[in-house]
């Protein structure tokens, strides 16, 4: 049995064994270890794995400068309608612990978007109906952190995101950066437009689709304030060493600075980039890109740097 399904097992089996039906994670760097490598292809079938996802719903929880994690039964309605609750109560105030509730792929309003439902342009109200559940999640978590970034809650938008890495993985911060810096909101309306004007609509595949873009997205770095400098630029001069079509770094809110710092140690690129740099209060974007492909993926972002 692999390590990390010896892990998600051990959660299993002590939540079980619990009255509560709600448990404590004490080793959080484990957790955080095995949700990042759960999606990994050894791990993907597995049913610990996929026991764990359907079963359960993961709670992070900050009191004073504690922070915490916990597994919850998605079946312990009891506990969840009290926290959906503290939520709302919640909301409006200042200086008192936050709770974050993160769906599993089946429960998406465990996170109160039933109550509180994030705005979506109606452009994309078609595809949103075929977006797997990952997806709804992934895009109303990705719409909540660009607001709070509109609304200069930078530090707010950042824990989001440490949140949405705990749950969902690499995958799932991308996916809110490349929608929070405009990439995906591009793909998504040209996906709509599709659907639209397609006489066989069902055979564009939404999440297929999706899912290759943020996949192939592997020379797109994002800054946050945890970043480490030199191991960004290293990324981003390996891609450029590789000739990647499209290569970009950008950094929002208090990441600015820091995504400048990995600009500064990056290399000179070949005379065959064309090299756009933008550099606003808030925000930080430098992209070197090439060719047909480079300028398309250019193109998804253009009128929004």
């Amino acid at each position: 049995m692999h390590p990390i399904e010896v892990f998600i097992k051990g959660l299993l089996d002590f939540l079980r064994g619990s009255k509560d039906k709600a448990i404590k994670v004490n080793d959080i760097e484990a957790y955080r270890d095995a949700i990042n490598k759960i999606d990994s292809p050894e791990l993907r079938n597995s049913e610990i794995i996929k026991d764990f996802k359907d079963s359960t719903i993961t709670v992070n929880k900050t009191e004073g400068n504690t922070y915490n994690i916990y597994i919850i039964d998605k079946d312990a309605d009891e506990i969840v309608d009290k926290l959906v609750e503290r939520l709302k109560s919640e909301k409006d105030k200042e200086n008192v612990p936050k709770v974050n509730v993160f769906p599993a792929e089946e429960k998406i309003n465990y996170l109160g978007f039933k109550d509180d439902e994030k705005e979506l342009d109606k452009k994309y109200t078609s595809l949103y109906a075929q977006l797997n559940d990952r997806h709804k999640a992934l895009l109303a978590l990705a719409i909540d952190i660009t607001k709070h970034y509109s609304e200069k809650q930078a530090d707010i938008a950042d824990a989001t995101k440490r949140s949405t890495a705990e749950k969902y993985g690499d995958y799932g911060l991308k996916f809110c950066n490349l929608w929070t810096q405009g990439y995906l909101k591009n793909i998504f309306s040209m996906l709509a437009e599709g659907l639209a004007n397609s006489n066989e609509p069902d055979k564009i595949h939404i999440d297929t689709t999706i899912t290759g873009f943020i996949n192939e997205a592997d020379s797109i770095e994002f800054a946050h304030k945890y970043s480490d400098v030199v191991k960004t630029a290293i990324k981003v001069n390996n891609s450029l060493t590789l000739k990647k079509d499209y290569v970009a770094v950008h950094g929002l809110g208090s990441a600015a600075e820091k995504a400048k710092k990995v600009v500064e140690k990056v290399k000179e690129a070949g005379s065959e980039y064309k090299i756009v740099t933008k550099d606003g209060k808030r925000r930080f974007s430098k992209i070197w890109y090439k060719g047909e492909h480079g300028s398309y993926i250019y193109s998804l972002v253009e009128k929004l740097l």
